[in-house]
């Protein structure tokens, strides 16, 4: 489906994936005011909204990977084991 915003035509992939960064974008400033925060009780509503945008962001990301358009690479046990490795060895 198209959308038609002023002159420009919308495609559903295209109104998700900035829903996506938009989502991406207010879980960052909730965060932000759950650390920054000093009252307990701002702070507990902070959380459940952050708790709520996560939820909203995991259906749109299932919403985008059942349509194909967001693609998550797995990794393989071999590289999981490479990359711990590295770090664990840095200390």
């Amino acid at each position: 489906m198209k959308t038609k915003i002023m002159d420009y035509l919308l495609d559903d992939e295209f109104i998700l994936q900035d829903a996506i960064m938009s989502q991406k974008y207010m879980l960052e400033r909730y965060n932000t005011g759950v650390y920054e925060s000093e009252s307990p009780i701002i702070k507990e509503a902070l959380m459940n909204l952050l708790l709520d945008e996560h939820q909203i962001e995991s259906d749109l990301l299932s919403e985008l990977q059942k349509r194909d358009w967001y693609q998550i690479i797995k990794s393989n046990d071999n590289q999981m084991k490479q990359i711990k490795d590295q770090y664990l060895n840095k200390n």
